[in-house]
């Protein structure tokens, strides 16, 4: 009995060796489906953001600029954005923010609305009477009341949220959604203020920023439909106290640790691209496999930009190229050096060891083996 392969990259294999002429057609079937998942809406941010001083003590507060852009020359159809913010480190919380909620209406001017009621009343009496041919008599009465009632008067018209702001995970984050209304269009940059608490002594900490773009998609047949992801991102922001020089290029050494990072990983990418048309088929494969274990590996470099993996620990960072391993080690020493920063110790007592161990990219590289100057000497006397 064959045994039929688990995922779609061995079903794929096995189509290679068995039946080359159907691969062809296979070919054209995953390069159609590779190109139309591409995203029509892609959104970038910067890496570092500086945190001024508020009127209350221990709160800073600093502002995102989140661009989006659509890549399509037709505009798709966008009719909401969530973005969520949360700071990493337990004494770290969001305490207040901007945009608040908004509401807005499609109509530029209230209702006029005109309200008219008339009233009549109307009655009449008769008497008719005669004495022989003598005399005839004829006694009548009548009555009528008519009224009428006009008001007019403006009724506001219905309105929605164009911005909605909340809490999220118990208070210490903050979420922000976005409607696409004749008001508001969602392309372009929008700006966002948080203002956070810090413990004391706080100098640099790291934000996760996760943006989504949805759409709602109506059924077969115009029945019923669902919301449909068109665009997602995320983001590490790193936050330093404005007047801090020696925190805000700690902030940046990180952002070029990652930007680094992602560098070293795309060019392994390319270094073991397999051009044939096996190897081709193949890649496709990886990209539409629907194997959970499979969706991990590719995913290790966003799980450790997030902060959910621990390149000491991780299965898939431990597997890794010497180079790419190593660029993920040094991420990993430049984040621990922001969090000790959020703390209340101070920076020279973390840099005085490490001032010489940084590479040509400004990241801290345990390995480098260029010599360390030799500590001033105190005079103990």
């Amino acid at each position: 009995m064959e045994v039929m392969p688990r995922n779609t990259s061995a079903l794929f294999g096995q189509l290679i060796r068995s039946h080359g002429v159907v691969v062809v057609s296979l070919f054209a079937v995953v390069g159609v489906e590779s190109v139309t998942g591409n995203q029509p809406i892609r959104f970038d941010l910067a890496p570092v953001a500086e945190a001024g001083a508020t009127e209350t003590s221990g709160e800073v507060r600093l502002t995102l600029a989140l661009s989006s852009i659509i890549e399509t020359p037709r505009l798709p159809k966008i009719d909401q954005w969530i973005v969520r913010c949360r700071p990493r480190g337990e004494r770290t919380r969001v305490v207040d923010y901007s945009p608040r909620t908004e509401v807005a209406s499609d109509l530029a001017s209230p209702i006029k609305v005109q309200e008219q009621s008339e009233d009549s009343l109307a009655g009449g009496l008769a008497f008719d009477g005669g004495y022989g041919h003598l005399a005839n008599a004829h006694f009548g009465v009548d009555k009528a009341e008519k009224s009428s009632r006009s008001e007019t008067y403006d009724r506001l018209p219905s309105v929605q949220a164009v911005t909605a702001a909340g809490s999220i995970d118990r208070g210490s984050g903050v979420y922000f959604k976005l409607r696409w209304t004749a008001t508001q269009v969602l392309e372009g940059e929008k700006r966002f203020e948080l203002t956070l608490s810090v413990p004391l002594g706080w100098r640099a900490g790291m934000i996760d920023v996760d943006v989504e773009a949805s759409a709602f998609r109506d059924g077969f047949g115009g029945i019923g439909g669902s919301d449909q992801l068109i665009g997602q991102a995320h983001f590490t922001v790193v936050a330093f106290r404005s007047g801090d020089a020696d925190a805000r290029e700690a902030a940046w050494d990180l952002a070029n640790a990652e930007r680094h990072l992602r560098r070293v990983h795309e060019n392994s990418k390319e270094d073991k691209h397999d051009r044939s048309l096996p190897g081709l088929i193949r890649s496709f494969a990886v990209k539409l496999d629907l194997n959970e274990e499979a969706a991990v590996e590719n995913k290790w470099i966003e799980r450790l930009v997030s902060g959910r993996a621990d390149p000491h620990l991780d299965k898939v960072i431990v597997k890794l190229p010497m180079k790419l391993r190593l660029a993920a080690l040094k991420y990993n020493d430049c984040v621990q050096m922001i969090e000790r920063l959020g703390q209340t110790r101070r920076l020279s007592a973390l840099t005085s060891t490490r001032a010489n161990q940084y590479n040509d990219y400004g990241v801290y590289d345990p390995l480098d083996a260029s010599p360390m100057k030799a500590p001033a000497m105190v005079n103990s006397r």
